[in-house]
């Protein structure tokens, strides 16, 4: 009972040490700095452009004077870096450094970050990848807000448009006429079509780039594992399109593990063209009995029977009414004259 609590500790103590953030878009980098062990976390925006949260934990004892953080685009056709941001001492804590980077487009990145302090200077680069794993979506009262002030701009637009038209050339204090009041009008008309079509040629535009930019979204890769037996009716189709792409080319199908084994997998795999079965030496004697109790012809009908089975169990069911049937067959004889039978 020790040993069994020992054991499970270690194992424990195992997937502590060796346990990693999988799965998170934050960067964790712990290293030197030149003469300062670090700890950097470099926590994505989701959004590209974003602003990246960065905290830098200084590990050693050593003293320094200030932290330094700096992102490098890795294409060696942008301009120049803009000189490092200079990373905040977290109140209460002189050993934590905070600071915000705008990550612009997304990519590879390395973000330096350099420790000042009585031992000297030293950098340590953070590779860090830029990708957009969400949208942010306009908060309603904002929208509203945005929405009321598009529309008195465009009904401000408008009204200018027409006075404008209606009374620039008019002498002061003179009332505007039929004629001008009429050419306002058309203009307040004209403007307002104007307007309007520039502000759906905007959405359109909008419409098209959000759209890219869901398209760019990263979205992790799902995988689902199932358990198949090697009875069953998915496994046996893809052996049977095995079998006949091997009859194809003349190249003999061959079955390893112990699938075969058993006597009504071996039934079904010889009838779906399996050449050659291996098995384990203490199964070769029913093996060999199976093989020779049945014919090609049989195996063949049987196996395709059980690829349209609803099941595994009603595969196996469908060999065992072949095994409790077949009568012996010179499975041997036919063996020597092709590929199309299994020698036992």
């Amino acid at each position: 009972m020790t040993r069994r609590a020992v054991s499970f500790a270690a194992l424990a103590a195992i997937a502590l040490i060796t346990s990693a953030h999988v799965g998170s878009p934050d960067t964790y980098f712990e290293g030197a700095a030149g003469p300062y062990a670090v700890r950097v976390i470099v926590r994505s925006p989701g959004v590209v452009p974003g602003l990246a949260q960065i905290t830098v934990r200084l590990l050693s004892p050593r003293d320094a004077r200030r932290v330094l953080v700096l992102p490098i685009y890795w294409d060696p056709r942008t301009a120049a870096p803009p000189p490092p941001d200079v990373a905040q001492r977290v109140p209460g804590d002189s050993t934590l450094y905070s600071a915000a980077l705008w990550l612009m487009t997304g990519g590879s990145y390395g973000v330096q970050v350099t420790v000042e302090g009585a031992a000297g200077s030293g950098t340590a680069l953070v590779p860090v990848i830029a990708v957009a794993t969400r949208r942010l979506a306009l908060d309603r009262p904002l929208g509203l807000a945005l929405l009321a002030l598009g529309a008195f701009l465009f009904v401000g637009a408008v009204t200018l448009i027409g006075a404008a038209v209606r009374e620039s050339g008019l002498e002061p204090g003179a009332e505007p006429d039929r004629r001008h009041t009429l050419r306002s009008r058309a203009a307040m008309g004209v403007a307002t079509v104007v307007l309007a079509l520039a502000l759906l040629g905007g959405r359109a535009w909008w419409n098209r780039v959000d759209a890219d930019y869901r398209t760019g979204l990263y979205e992790p890769f799902h995988a689902t594992a199932t358990v198949r037996t090697a009875a069953d009716p998915a496994v046996l189709r893809h052996v049977a399109s095995a079998g006949v792409a091997a009859a194809a080319v003349g190249v003999a199908l061959e079955v390893c593990g112990e699938a075969a084994g058993e006597p009504e997998v071996a039934a079904l795999l010889i009838g779906l063209g399996a050449d050659e079965l291996s098995a384990s030496p203490a199964r070769l004697d029913r093996i060999r009995a199976t093989v020779r109790s049945i014919s090609t012809a049989e195996a063949r009908a049987a196996a395709v029977a059980a690829q349209s089975a609803a099941s595994a169990p009603a595969a196996l069911d469908i060999a065992r009414e072949l095994l409790g049937s077949g009568q012996l067959g010179d499975e041997l004889g036919q063996a020597r004259h092709g590929l199309g039978s299994v020698l036992a």
